[in-house]
C-alpha cells in the first residue's frame, strides 16, 4: 500500500508511521478502525490510537489512565504516549496499549444470573478501589474543561450545577413552576449535606455495561477495562451513584452485587440515600437539558428523565 494513502480523511499512513517512529513503537504494519466514527485506530494489533481535535478530552483520558496505573488491581489501558504537537497528524493522539474484549452491553443479555452477579461484584470492587485513590480538589480534571469548575469546596461545584440547570430548565420551559420550586426547596434543605462531603475521589458517572470491556475465559467473564470517562470528575463519592441505575431500560450492574463488591474496597458514602436523591435530581436535569438541545432526541428517554425528576421531588 502506498505510504501516502489516507487512513481517514485527516490521517495519512505516512503521518501515522512517523508518529510510531517518534515514540519507538515499531513500523506501521496494519491499521483498522475500532469505532464507526474513526476516532480510535487499532494499529499493529496491539496499539489503540485515539485521535481528536478536542485536546481536553484526550488530556483528561490520559490523566485518568495514568492515575489508575497506580492501582494494580484496576484494569485500565496503559498510556504509551500522548502527542499534542500536531505536526504529523492534524489532531492530538493518545496512544494506548490495546486491551482485547467485547463491550459488556453487547453480551449482558446473553449471560446467566451467576455471570451477571460475578461481573457486577467485580465492577463494584473496581469502583471501590478507584474511590480509594485521593485527589486534591473537586471538579474538572484538566484546566481545558472550561465548563467544569475546580475548587477545594464541593459546595462550589454543586451550586454551579444547580444554578445552571435551574436557569436553563426555567428558560426552556422544561419543568413546571411547581417542580422548579420543589427543586429549589430540596437544594435549600440539603445545605448541610452539600457542605459536608467526603474527600474528593474520581467518579466515572456513566458506569453502565456499555462502558465496560469484558473477556471470556471458559464459563467466566472478566473485566479487562472500564472505558468512557467523558463525564468523569473528582467529587463526593456519592456523586457516582447519581447516574447508576437511573434509566431502567439500560444495562447496569446488579445493585446488590455491585454494592457488595464496592464495600469490600471502600466504605459506602455517608448519608448515601439522602445525597443520592439530590445528586440524582441534578443528574436527570442535566440529561433532560442535553436531550432538549437535540433535534431528534429519544422521547422515551426524555420521558424517563422528566418522570424521575417529578418522582424525586415529590414528598413521600
Amino acid at each position: 500500500m502506498n505510504e501516502q494513502e489516507l487512513i481517514t480523511p485527516e490521517i495519512s499512513r505516512e503521518g501515522l508511521a512517523a508518529l510510531l517512529e517518534r515514540y519507538a513503537l515499531g513500523p506501521l504494519e496494519t491499521v483498522e478502525s475500532l469505532d464507526t466514527a474513526g476516532g480510535t485506530l487499532l494499529v499493529n494489533g496491539d496499539l489503540a490510537i485515539r485521535c481528536s481535535a478536542q485536546s481536553a478530552m484526550l488530556r483528561k483520558e490520559a490523566l485518568i489512565y495514568r492515575r489508575l496505573a497506580l492501582l494494580p488491581d484496576v484494569p485500565a489501558p496503559e498510556v504509551l504516549a500522548f502527542d499534542t504537537r500536531r505536526d504529523l497528524l492534524p489532531c492530538d493522539a493518545l496512544i494506548l496499549r490495546h486491551l482485547p474484549g467485547v463491550v459488556g452491553s453487547t453480551v449482558w443479555a446473553t449471560m446467566d444470573s451467576l455471570q451477571r452477579e460475578q461481573i457486577s461484584e467485580e465492577l463494584g470492587r473496581i469502583c471501590g478501589m478507584i474511590h480509594s485513590l485521593p485527589w486534591s480538589v473537586y471538579g474538572g480534571l484538566v484546566p481545558e474543561e472550561l465548563h467544569e469548575l475546580r475548587s477545594a469546596r464541593w459546595n462550589d461545584i454543586v451550586m454551579q450545577k444547580v444554578v445552571h440547570v435551574y436557569e436553563q430548565a426555567s428558560q426552556r420551559g422544561l419543568l413546571s413552576r411547581r417542580v422548579l420550586d420543589a427543586f429549589a426547596t430540596t437544594v435549600s434543605d440539603s445545605d448541610s449535606i452539600i457542605a459536608t462531603p467526603e474527600l474528593p475521589v474520581l467518579t466515572h458517572n456513566d458506569l453502565g455495561m456499555w462502558n465496560v470491556l469484558l473477556r471470556q475465559e471458559g464459563a467466566r467473564w472478566h473485566i479487562t477495562a472500564v472505558l468512557g470517562w467523558e463525564a468523569a470528575l473528582t467529587a463526593d463519592p456519592a456523586w457516582e451513584f447519581a447516574a447508576l441505575w437511573s434509566v431502567p431500560i439500560n444495562a447496569y450492574p446488579l445493585p446488590d452485587y455491585f454494592m457488595h463488591g464496592y464495600k469490600e474496597r471502600h466504605l459506602p458514602p455517608t448519608d448515601l440515600h439522602i445525597r443520592q436523591r439530590l445528586y440524582r435530581t441534578i443528574y436527570h436535569l442535566e440529561q433532560a437539558l442535553q436531550l432538549s438541545e437535540r433535534p431528534h432526541a429519544d422521547s422515551q428517554i426524555m420521558s424517563i428523565h422528566l418522570t424521575a425528576i417529578e418522582r424525586l421531588l415529590t414528598p413521600h
